[in-house]
């Protein structure tokens, strides 16, 4: 069973949600079909350079890193085993036709 998070929302800026003046909270749970921590989270491992986060600097993928890369595959491998590292289930990590990478992995 998948476990339940309640974090902080970060909005489509990159940036806290902030309601009524106080912080958003997203509240995840795969029994209601809503995954916005992990997605907030899948996209934090992905993009965030190492050393964002003081409490684990070597949990993030920095995609950016790679894009001079000519084996795809690589960036893949690495966004699988940060995830694991982070304690998802990783099922599959694959980049589409239109280049865009697509998960499925949750906690």
């Amino acid at each position: 069973m998948a476990k339940e998070l309640t974090d902080i929302k970060i909005g489509a800026d990159n940036d806290l949600d902030i309601e009524g003046g106080d912080f958003a909270f997203a509240i995840d749970n795969a029994a209601l079909g809503d995954f916005a921590c992990t997605e907030q989270h899948q996209k934090a491992i992905i993009i965030d350079a190492n050393g964002d986060y003081k409490q684990n600097p070597t949990i993030t993928v920095a995609a950016i890193t790679y894009k001079d890369d000519t084996n795809p595959d690589r960036l893949l491998q690495a966004i699988a085993q940060k995830f694991g590292a982070d304690g998802m289930d990783v099922d599959s990590v694959e980049m589409g036709a239109d280049k865009k990478i697509r998960t499925n992995a949750n906690y």
